[in-house]
């Protein structure tokens, strides 16, 4: 029986991640050191919300004190290139604005429509 309850979340969860559309804030905190498989699925991954789950704003919070961010910001801020912006943000709060802003410009179906 729970295993039912559980498929019947998910598929719930799935079909509740498909009306979007959603912002994604991604924070690292301590390194942006990491191998390229990882930044590779890290792109799959948004092409796949953005496909599928209608992911419109993504941003990263990376302080400058973050280990590897003089050489790797960049290619952070360039991950999702083609897919949609990934600008880069030193806090939270600048980020927040600017995925609410992109929000904005995609207004979610009312279901009184």
């Amino acid at each position: 029986m729970h295993h039912a309850q559980s498929a019947q979340t998910l598929a719930h969860a799935i079909d509740l991640g498909k009306q979007g559309p959603w912002a994604k804030i991604l924070v690292i905190r301590d390194s942006l050191v990491t191998s390229l498989e990882v930044l590779s699925a890290i792109r799959q991954m948004g092409a796949t919300l953005v496909r599928e789950h209608q992911l419109v704003a993504f941003a990263w919070v990376i302080e400058p004190s973050v280990l590897g961010y003089t050489l790797l910001c960049d290619r952070y801020a360039s991950l999702h290139k083609g897919l949609l912006e990934t600008p880069v943000f030193d806090n939270l709060a600048a980020a927040v604005y600017s995925v609410e802003k992109t929000l904005a410009e995609h207004p979610r179906p009312s279901c009184t429509n």
